[in-house]
């Protein structure tokens, strides 16, 4: 998670500073991969003597899947903001077999981590880990459609282009010797049947 606090008084446009801040972090000063797909950004506005939230807005990398938490972080307003109520104090314990988690009470944590209804989901990319569910890059199948006018299109093409290989290979003598050698007859021969010139001869002899 990536935070950042401003005046709320001094951000005329909370929706604009946002999408700002997140291109100039992804601009060519820090480099294109300076956030990864699990970040979470959250921009806090707050009261000029900083002691209250008067507005969060947040991006996260998941394209899909986090709008609930995204809804829920940005109802926030109107709290103190104070680090334990505002972000928590969660905490681990590593006795057993694997580690468990304790939430510290705060508005940011309860909504990323804890609570099941708003908690931040990560959309896998090979599926291989023990918590991922579904199959790799579902995501992208309902984000990237393909009209049925292109997938006919896409044919009409893929067909021309192989008319175009196959007219090319016919009309080429060193293809049409090929084929002679396969069929077993010699291109040297007058009666060449797939000799290019007697074809076009023939094409052209009307009487």
């Amino acid at each position: 998670m990536h935070m950042v606090v401003v005046p709320a008084s001094k951000i005329t446009n909370s929706e604009s500073y946002v999408n700002a801040l997140i291109a100039y972090w992804q601009s060519s000063e820090f480099g294109k991969w300076s956030l990864a797909k699990n970040t979470i950004a959250l921009v806090v506005g707050v009261s000029d003597n900083g002691r209250r939230v008067e507005w969060v807005r947040e991006k996260t990398g998941m394209p899909v899947g986090n709008g609930t938490m995204q809804q829920a972080l940005q109802d926030i307003h109107n709290v103190p903001f104070r680090p334990e109520s505002f972000l928590g104090h969660p905490k681990m314990a590593t006795g057993g077999i694997a580690p468990t988690y304790t939430s510290g009470g705060g508005l940011v944590e309860n909504i990323v981590v804890f609570d099941k209804t708003t908690h931040f989901l990560r959309a896998c990319m090979d599926c291989k880990d023990k918590g991922d569910h579904g199959t790799a890059f579902t995501y992208l199948k309902s984000d990237v459609s393909v009209p049925h006018s292109v997938k006919v299109w896409e044919f009409i093409i893929s067909l021309l282009g192989i008319l175009t290989v196959w007219a090319s290979l016919y009309a080429f003598p060193v293809f049409t010797g090929l084929l002679g050698l396969i069929r077993g007859v010699s291109d040297n021969s007058s009666s060449y049947p797939y000799n290019p010139s007697n074809r076009f001869r023939r094409f052209g002899d009307f009487s």
